[in-house]
């Protein structure tokens, strides 16, 4: 998997910088039980091993890259006979989602019904009820509804292998959050050196009862996108629903045989990035402050653009030394913007509280996309023409002077010397 170039060092600029991406909420509960953040993973893993019928609703997305990859599903979930470590062949459950294909606006409405002895899929787009056996249950949860039981069915290699059992990835309590009313400790896990797709992964794990309430992983492969599963209205154990693990086949719906279908979206085709001396392409993006800026409103000044996220250690190192710039080159014909993009957090709040006054641009995901950003921050540096100057990738101790070099070599392009 191919990393930033910046990844080496992430985690030990994320140990040094605390909480970037989630302020602790200020309430009562904001004393934590306890700092360790293995000991809080060991904790809701001891509840989960407890645990042997569970209800909740659930919500997955993809942000930044990933949305452009994954769909949205949402839905309500009921398993009994939970056995924690187990896949879920071995449960009984019922699964309710809306499933929003990528490049799709409408929802599809499945569901799938395992009885512990045969499986059951609902395509209410199709009028079909499809019916397998016990083996069929990867395949059918793999048309969407997969994406709602991840943290169960993935606990074993993204916390209980990599973390619990042989402490191969480092976990830190970062802060407090609040997921539907529910205050919980957040613990980062770093997995980059494990070999799995994800590179970080935070958990919230509820004070009351210690079960994970949200689940967000940072892919980096083939761009970075996040990944952010919500579950709320969370039920342990608590009285069976008769007719939750039943269905029955709809007036008009065709019974067959299942067969499994393909759902995994292909990536969308890009245009190249542009390279040095090439055009950028058009672009518009909101202020933070709601006002439009875009590449028209550009022409005949030169720009840079900072792309950067709440969560990215490297751009909040990066960012004061953008700001200097800012204000070293006021009443000279460039413009610095900061561009957020990939964000799982208040970027507003941020700013607001480091004092930045350079223009920060909301929602970038899509012109990082265009731009082929692979790494933040990244800066880019556009001529008057509406050409790129200058591209870099990374912080380091020469950054803030080579950025500065390339405005005033775009700034002498504007008015050359006679």
């Amino acid at each position: 998997m191919p990393l930033f170039r910046w990844l080496p060092a992430i985690g030990a600029l994320l140990a040094a910088v605390p909480l970037l991406a989630w302020p602790a909420t200020a309430t009562a509960h904001d004393d934590p039980p306890e700092d360790d953040g293995a000991a809080l993973l060991r904790r809701a893993d001891r509840a989960l091993s407890g645990v042997r019928a569970l209800r909740f609703t659930a919500a997955r997305e993809g942000v930044g890259d990933l949305s452009a990859r994954s769909p949205l599903v949402a839905g309500s979930v009921v398993i009994s006979q939970y056995k924690h470590g187990q896949a879920p062949a071995a449960w009984k459950f019922a699964l309710r989602a809306a499933f929003t294909p990528t490049n799709a606006t409408d929802p599809q409405r499945i569901e799938t019904v395992f009885d512990g002895d045969k499986a059951i899929m609902i395509r209410h787009a199709d009028r079909t009820v499809l019916e397998g056996p016990a083996s069929a249950v990867p395949d059918m949860l793999a048309e969407g509804g997969q994406f709602l039981i991840s943290i169960l069915a993935n606990w074993s290699v993204l916390v209980d292998g990599p973390v619990l059992q042989r402490a191969e990835a480092p976990a830190r309590r970062i802060g407090v959050r609040s997921v539907a009313g529910v205050p919980c400790d957040v613990v980062q896990i770093d997995l980059q050196a494990t070999g799995r797709p994800e590179y970080l992964v935070w958990v919230f794990i509820a004070r009351t009862d210690q079960l994970p309430r949200r689940v967000e992983a940072l892919y980096t492969d083939p761009a970075p996108g996040i990944g952010v599963l919500t579950l709320s209205d969370v039920v342990a154990d608590g009285p069976p629903d008769p007719g939750a693990l039943s269905w029955s086949l709809p007036r008009d719906y065709d019974a067959r045989p299942y067969v499994p279908k393909m759902t995994a979206p292909a990536t969308p085709a890009r245009a190249g990035p542009p390279k040095v001396g090439q055009p950028m392409p058009a672009w518009a993006l909101k202020t933070f402050d709601g006002a439009t800026v875009g590449s028209a409103d550009l022409a005949g000044s030169v720009y840079v653009l900072d792309f950067w996220a709440t969560w990215c250690a490297p751009c909040l190192a990066a960012m004061p030394g953008v700001e200097k710039l800012h204000r070293e080159f006021e009443g000279r014909p460039v413009r610095f913007f900061g561009v957020n993009c990939w964000e799982n957090a208040d970027a507003r709040a941020l700013v607001r509280r480091e004092k930045f006054t350079y223009p920060m641009l909301d929602a970038g995901d899509d012109l990082a996309r265009q731009l082929g950003v692979s790494a933040i921050p990244a800066f880019f540096v556009v001529n008057a023409d509406g050409t790129l100057a200058y591209t870099a990738v990374g912080h380091g101790p020469d950054s803030d002077r080579k950025l500065a070099a390339a405005v005033e070599t775009a700034l002498r392009a504007l008015h050359p010397p006679r």
